[in-house]
């Protein structure tokens, strides 16, 4: 693995996956995203009500197009749901 490769943790909410990403990305050096905190922060409600009002599948699209996005960048570490492995595209 290079300095330049993303890291992703996937798992169940809470799990730890942004207490532990953070962590990880400081002692490396490098910028922590949390997906679905990304996702709330540009949609402008909780994944929950996304889930509720639009449904699963709509977050799932929210969520591809994000994997895409983070996938074109470099030197990332990810906090990611479990829900992204279920995607073969992902």
């Amino acid at each position: 693995m290079s300095g330049n490769d993303n890291i992703t943790l996937m798992g169940f909410m809470g799990t730890g996956k942004s207490s532990t990403g953070r962590c990880l990305a400081t002692a490396l050096m490098r910028k922590f995203v949390d997906m679905d905190a990304l996702i709330e922060q540009r949609e402008g409600c909780p994944i929950n009500r996304i889930f509720r009002e639009r449904g699963e599948a709509s977050f799932r699209e929210l969520e591809r197009g994000l994997v895409a996005e983070l996938c074109a960048r470099r030197g990332l570490v990810i906090a990611a749901g479990g829900g992204v492995a279920l995607d073969q595209d992902n």
